[in-house]
């Protein structure tokens, strides 16, 4: 019985993976040869950096503050406007919005100067700083490149002789 049962599985099998039933062309066997990728030099052996690069992602400008009046001048510049004045700075990305946090928020001298030191990234475009002078907001924007020494807020103001 269990030599029959073996015999007719084994047939089964056979005749089911029997013949094409007519059509005796073979169809042909497209053989892809494999894809050799080659090793990647990953070393930086081929880059040239040049001295004194500075390889930090941030800026440090020192920069005297002053603020001035635009209504009287002296030397046909502004005069200085004495006195306390509150001054706010914040940085700009190249479309002149706000960006981060408020840089610096400090009183100038009682000659209308502040001295300060400032970083802040690379990718910003500059500064926007606001000065509060006798309740006017006075605000200038200044780019990157001209943030080196003394910068003006100018206001419409007007001194008296003896302060300026």
């Amino acid at each position: 019985m269990l030599r029959k049962l073996l015999c007719l599985i084994f047939f089964t099998l056979v005749s089911g993976c029997g013949g094409s039933g007519g059509d005796t062309t073979a169809s042909p066997v497209v053989v892809t040869p494999p894809v050799v990728v080659e090793p990647v030099d990953n070393s930086l052996t081929d880059v040239v950096i040049p001295s004194g690069f500075d390889w930090s992602m941030n800026d440090e400008v020192s920069i005297n503050f002053k603020v001035v009046s635009t209504i009287t001048m002296i030397d046909q510049s502004g005069a200085g406007i004495g006195g306390k004045h509150f001054i706010k700075v914040t940085a700009i990305d190249q479309n002149s919005e706000q960006v981060g946090t408020t840089l610096l928020k400090a009183l100038t001298s009682r000659t209308g100067q502040l001295e300060s030191t400032l970083k802040f990234p690379n990718e910003w475009s500059g500064i926007k700083v606001e000065a509060k002078v006798d309740g006017v907001v006075c605000t200038e924007t200044f780019l990157k490149n001209v943030l080196l020494g003394d910068l003006e807020i100018k206001c419409p103001v007007e001194v008296n002789a003896e302060e300026g």
